[in-house]
């Protein structure tokens, strides 16, 4: 049932059903769809406290599996939930025949996201190829080793109705190698401006010895921000390797730096340090404690 305003029920939320990946990819949650197919069960997003949908699963086939997804409408949102799943399906002793587990954090993608609002650069400057292309929002994306990346640019802070009936500003991503000082190349890695929720692409990046650099962009800042004053972006980058995003403008230690900080880049040598000597500490205690 639809929750009324008093339930607490703030965020849209929905569960999805799609088929699982095959091959190496099994145990990892499923990133992007390429035919109808792929949604087994759609579910438009609610707001209510209580999602129930019901359906009538095939066998799994070639050992892939169905991906169950709770999820929210606006990216970004966090809450406590309960997934419960019930089945007649049970073999000849009577136990379930199926199995149902978590995608752990060991064996899905490696994924980092970061976020802003469109007002904090005025909007942007535009599309690839216009002369403030450059000044978008730039985030720095270290690769070290050859894999495969996975970007997605999703929209914050939409003014409007319920999310069926949203009007979407054209919003686009490309990828680009350098600095943030350089001109675009001819044929960056990109997701062209679309007028929905969100955008994405992927590709396969080879190491490299400067960062590439992530511009999401709006293809008219201007009409997008009178619409949407409060209009943001969420950026979220996957990869089966090992990589870091960050805003390279952003310097987030201060002079007075005292290393307790976790933006600054010596907190994770001061906290092993710290760990360190708190147990040289207690193997003290215990040979104080020893009676020679």
């Amino acid at each position: 049932p639809t929750a009324s305003a008093g339930d607490g029920s703030d965020k849209a939320v929905t569960i999805q059903l799609l088929r699982g990946n095959g091959g190496g990819d099994m145990r990892r949650r499923r990133l992007t769809l390429h035919e109808e197919a792929d949604v087994v069960l759609p579910s438009e997003p609610r707001y209510s406290r209580r999602v129930v949908v019901d359906c009538t699963l095939d066998p799994t086939e070639d050992d892939v599996p169905y991906v169950l997804m709770p999820c929210t409408f606006e990216p970004g949102q966090q809450s406590a939930f309960t997934l419960v799943v019930r089945s007649d399906a049970n073999d000849d002793d009577g136990q379930p025949a199926f199995s149902f587990e978590p995608v752990r954090p060991r064996d899905d993608w490696i994924s980092k996201s970061v976020g802003g609002a469109w007002a904090d650069v005025s909007g942007g400057g535009g599309s690839p190829g216009s002369e403030g292309f450059l000044t978008n929002p730039a985030f720095a994306l270290h690769v070290k080793t050859r894999g495969r990346f996975f970007v997605f640019v999703d929209q914050t802070g939409l003014e409007g109705g319920a999310p069926a009936d949203m009007a979407y500003p054209e919003v686009g991503v490309a990828l680009t190698l350098g600095d943030g000082s350089t001109t675009m190349p001819a044929e960056p890695h990109h997701a062209p401006a679309e007028a929905r929720d969100g955008v994405a692409f992927e590709c396969v990046l080879e190491a490299a010895g400067l960062p590439y650099q992530v511009l999401p962009y709006l293809a008219d800042p201007a009409a997008a921000l009178a619409n949407h004053p409060r209009l943001g972006y969420r950026l979220s980058v996957y990869s089966d390797v090992a990589f870091e995003l960050a805003d390279p403008t952003d310097d987030k230690c201060k002079p007075d730096c005292t290393y307790d900080c976790k933006d600054c880049p010596m907190f994770d040598v001061y906290e092993r340090l710290h760990r360190l000597e708190k147990g040289l500490d207690r193997h003290m205690k215990y040979l104080a404690s020893l009676q020679f």
